[in-house]
């Protein structure tokens, strides 16, 4: 699919992001010979434009962290220390005090709040009974990302990731803004439900985006520098200083500013562009991103030219009329089947685990700013010591940087519900113990939706991470409700945290093969694996469909 105004613009751009990241120190461009057998992947090289591409992931994640953590404050239940004639001591629970207001003689007064933070709840009058109420709409608001990540998929498989991006970003912006001025937990649910909407198509295009335009040895350190780990500590501060939620929403919404501006800068994903046939246009990207990485040299021209040949070889091999591909075709090999059903509970368990102590931040003893604040500088330690370690030793792959943290958050997890069922007062250890699981699991949601991508062929890499994202939303919905329903037990919540990471690390285990170095696959496997319409080809046809695989 041929978009002329993509032409008119790359001359355009490239001045602008040449002016960005000029100052950037160059890596020294390999010497490719046409006879080595290259990929585009291979093709790629970390230059300026690479850094480039850095920026617009950061400050990317910086607006998507900061709208997913804005209900960690935006609905933050406050602590109740008087009502009315009722004044409650230092360790009285919420249940405690909730009961002893029912059956008080002044069941109606009003109560007075330790405001650390001007929350919704407390602005709107949500306690005791009605606490179910903020977290019921939190997990309706949460629904929204399910319908986002599905229609951002397929839509920036159909039209560009570049499209995507920007129209996710301005419509999460806008509609955090808007929640400001809302006066009802209603509108406050109507504006945040649009707004996640499109944050949840923005971080299903993301993690792709990004694997299409940095060479494959760069992909997860990138990922690992720049996560949403120290976004944490940042939005703490601003929290802190915003100091209400109306205050923050609108801060928030500010923080999405540069990502659209660099953003639009950016170029479309040539690997998309090739996918859609629009091999001219992928070239002219290529071409430029060589001039703007400093590596743009004759010989690697040659390799450039012959791979796009080999292109159109392909391309020309088959009379087929170009396929448009859908969420089905992820599924058309027993292979791809176990891929993305295994990814599906991995997604899912890391979410709610996750999200189950983000959004239920009031069970941790401490101040919200520094817990959050903690659990951000914690997780980037671990993230910068795995991107360097992964980047310095490439023996070092996708399944044991995945599989052994998850150990450790299984044990952790078990210490708390051992003191849970012992009824063993050591708040400084389960706090620790679940902020260093907190921030652990925010590095392994890092990782995942890398591995799911590099698993899949181009066509339908979205497709399929747009449904493993469906079940990343599914989890984020169910998370409020994890501690309402299971608080009957206090060891149930940890022990089935941990539950769920155990059937992470076995399925992952079992069925995800390592991705580390692996060449992306842009073209969809040959139709005699597919486990439908083709098994009852003959001999002679199934010989010729293997070695025509589909073009895309």
């Amino acid at each position: 699919m041929n978009h002329p105004d993509v032409e008119h613009q790359i001359p355009k751009k490239s001045d602008s992001t040449e002016t960005i990241v000029d100052e950037i120190e160059l890596e020294p461009p390999p010497s490719p010979t046409p006879e080595k057998e290259m990929n585009f992947g291979d093709y790629l090289v970390f230059g300026r434009y690479s850094a480039f591409i850095c920026m617009v992931h950061l400050f990317d994640v910086i607006q998507l962290s900061s709208t997913y953590t804005y209900s960690t404050f935006s609905n933050f239940l406050p602590e109740i220390t008087s009502c009315g004639p009722l004044t409650f001591q230092n360790g009285t629970t919420m249940s405690e005090k909730c009961a002893l207001m029912t059956h008080s003689s002044h069941p109606t007064c009003e109560p007075t709040y330790d405001l650390v933070f001007g929350s919704m709840p407390s602005e709107f009058g949500y306690y005791c009974a009605t606490e179910i109420d903020v977290k019921t709409a939190l997990s309706i608001q949460m629904i929204a990302l399910i319908g986002g990540a599905a229609a951002f998929g397929q839509f920036s498989d159909l039209y560009g990731r570049k499209k995507a991006l920007v129209i996710g970003s301005s419509g999460t912006a806008l509609f955090n803004l808007l929640t400001s001025f809302t006066n009802t937990l209603f509108w406050f649910t109507t504006g945040q439900f649009i707004a996640l909407f499109f944050a949840g198509g923005v971080v299903t295009v993301l993690s792709v985006f990004l694997m299409e335009t940095l060479p494959k040895n760069h992909r997860l350190w990138v990922i690992m520098v720049f996560s949403d780990s120290p976004v944490f500590i940042l939005y703490s501060a601003v929290a802190y200083f915003c100091n209400d939620w109306r205050t923050l929403a609108r801060a928030t919404a500010i923080m999405a500013v540069p990502h659209i501006i660099m953003q639009a800068l950016a170029f479309e994903s040539p690997r998309w562009l090739i996918q859609r046939g629009d091999l001219d246009e992928a070239k002219r990207v290529y071409v430029a991103m060589d001039k703007l990485n400093g590596s743009y040299t004759e010989e690697r021209m040659e390799v450039l030219e012959k791979l796009f040949e080999n292109e159109r070889e392909k391309t020309k091999a088959t009379t087929k009329k170009m396929k448009q591909y859908y969420l089905w075709h992820a599924f058309c090999t027993t292979t791809m089947i176990k891929h993305n059903v295994t990814m599906a509970i991995n997604f899912c368990a890391m979410a709610l685990v996750y999200y189950a102590l983000m959004f239920n931040m009031e069970t941790v003893s401490g101040s919200v700013y520094l817990n959050v604040a903690t659990m951000g500088a914690i997780s980037y330690a671990f993230n910068l010591t795995y991107g360097i370690l992964d980047f310095a030793i490439p023996a070092i792959g996708r399944r044991p940087a995945y599989m052994t943290p998850i150990v450790v958050v299984i044990g952790l997890v078990s210490v708390v519900a051992g003191l849970k069922y012992y009824t063993i007062s050591m708040p400084w250890l389960e706090t620790t113990a679940l902020l260093i699981s907190t921030a652990i699991v925010s590095q392994q949601m890092c990782i995942v939706p890398l591995i799911g991508g590099e698993l899949f062929p181009t066509p339908v890499r979205n497709a399929a991470q747009s449904f493993q994202q469906f079940f990343t939303r599914l989890g984020v919905v169910l998370a409020p409700q994890f501690f309402v329903f299971l608080k009957f037990w206090p060891p149930l919540p940890y022990l089935a945290m941990g539950g769920l990471m155990l059937a992470s690390l076995i399925t992952f285990g079992c069925f995800i093969p390592e991705t580390k170095n692996t060449p992306l696959c842009d073209h969809m496997p040959p139709k005699t694996d597919h486990i439908w319409k083709y098994k009852r080809m003959s001999a002679k046809t199934a010989d010729l469909a293997a070695d025509k695989p589909d073009i895309v």
